[in-house]
């Protein structure tokens, strides 16, 4: 019997039965972009090293990974609806995340894969990311984070956790485009936070715009490239200040996950 027909089945008679209530948890007032779900690990060494770079291999090695998400048909039935994603680059890296309940579509047949991400999306899918109960967490206390935004817990946790940053003015800019370094920072934090190791699988490289990546990223930078979450773009340059957008996180987050443990 086919292994999907299977999966439905099991899925069927357990909430005939009872045994479960299935939810699909949205952030309210949730700006069309995220999914709610689970935290995943996994360790593949195909995956080729990638994210923020210009390689758009989508070569994913996909038979070891577990299904984990119970709703993965359903997010499934959802990518299938993206007219935007069929032949992008990023495709494979798409469904990947989607399919784990980090993203949904910018609208029922939009996943947007080449419009920036933000600050406040990026913090949510590490949420999401960690399977944390966001309800545990108060609003932000960044004065210029609104608490009746889908992101405002969510910015509090990371900020508990060390995962983001302060500055003195105590703003955070939730929907001020995320920069290359800053991803890579607050991946870095969140891999510290989670206590997941990052092992070095090639030898650091040191970018010809070094000089251009920020004091407080440059470790997270190094980390990073010798991992193989990251790569440089064309000329050896990191390009640390440029805008990153929701195909290139996908991919980020893809590698991520099946690197790191």
């Amino acid at each position: 019997m086919d292994f999907k027909i299977i999966k439905k089945y099991v899925l069927l008679s357990v909430i005939i039965l009872g045994l479960t209530k299935p939810t699909l948890s949205y952030a309210e007032n949730f700006d069309d972009d995220f999914d709610d779900d689970e935290e995943i690990t996994i360790i593949d060494e195909k995956i080729p090293a990638g994210g923020l770079s210009n390689d758009e291999s989508s070569n994913i090695e996909d038979e070891n990974i577990p299904m984990g998400n119970i709703f993965e048909d359903l997010n499934n039935d959802i990518i299938a609806k993206f007219e935007d994603i069929k032949n992008h680059w990023s495709k494979n890296y798409i469904e990947f995340v989607v399919n784990r309940g980090l993203f949904k579509g910018t609208s029922d047949t939009t996943f947007s894969p080449n419009s920036s991400m933000t600050k406040g999306m990026l913090v949510t899918v590490l949420g999401r990311m960690a399977n944390i109960n966001v309800e545990k967490y108060s609003s932000s206390k960044f004065k210029d984070v609104d608490k009746n935004k889908y992101y405002s817990k969510y910015i509090q946790w990371a900020d508990e956790n060390d995962i983001i940053r302060h500055n003195k003015a105590n703003t955070f800019s939730p929907d001020k485009n995320i920069t290359r370094e800053e991803v890579v920072s607050m991946m870095y934090n969140y891999s510290k936070m989670a206590k997941q190791k990052l092992p070095k699988k090639f030898a650091i490289n040191k970018f010809n715009d070094d000089d251009l990546i920020s004091s407080y990223a440059k470790d997270a930078v190094k980390a990073m490239q010798s991992t193989g979450v990251i790569n440089g773009r064309n000329g050896n340059l990191f390009d640390p200040k440029a805008n990153i957008t929701r195909g290139e996180v996908a991919k980020v987050l893809t590698t991520y996950m099946k690197i790191v443990k």
